[in-house]
């Protein structure tokens, strides 16, 4: 007989423990292209996370030159499954609609690294826990 969890949701798709995700994300082809960056936030579907762009309720800080980052603690029992976007000056301007960069965050650990380039939702680099 097949499992059958209680209301359909396998609790291996949920966080063990707390996973602070440090996330970098690289702008630089960007601003090569001619962007500039007075500030960049993240937005997601997991709490802390949230879809309100122009809030700019998670902040990134600037680490080097065009190298943003941001740590953010997932509580146990979040989703594993992260899809963020980076609100670039309180707009959706990285990617269209529904266009998000996925990671799966590992809670093999509670701390995992994450690399991004701004704009490439495929593209990950250094990702480490």
């Amino acid at each position: 007989m097949d499992v059958v969890y209680f209301n359909n949701q396998d609790p291996l798709a949920y966080l063990s423990q707390d996973v602070i995700a440090t996330i970098n994300v690289d702008v630089s082809d960007s601003v090569n292209a001619g962007s500039v960056f007075n500030f960049l936030g993240i937005n997601g579907n997991i709490s802390p996370l949230d879809w309100d762009f122009t809030a700019v309720n998670n902040p990134l800080t600037e680490i080097e030159n065009n190298i943003w980052t941001i740590d953010i603690t997932f509580l146990q029992g979040s989703s594993k499954f992260l899809e963020f976007k980076f609100a670039h000056d309180g707009n959706d301007w990285e990617a269209g609609f529904e266009d998000n960069h996925q990671v799966t965050i590992d809670d093999s650990n509670t701390i995992q690294i994450i690399n991004c380039i701004y704009g490439d939702m495929f593209t990950f680099f250094g990702i480490s826990k």
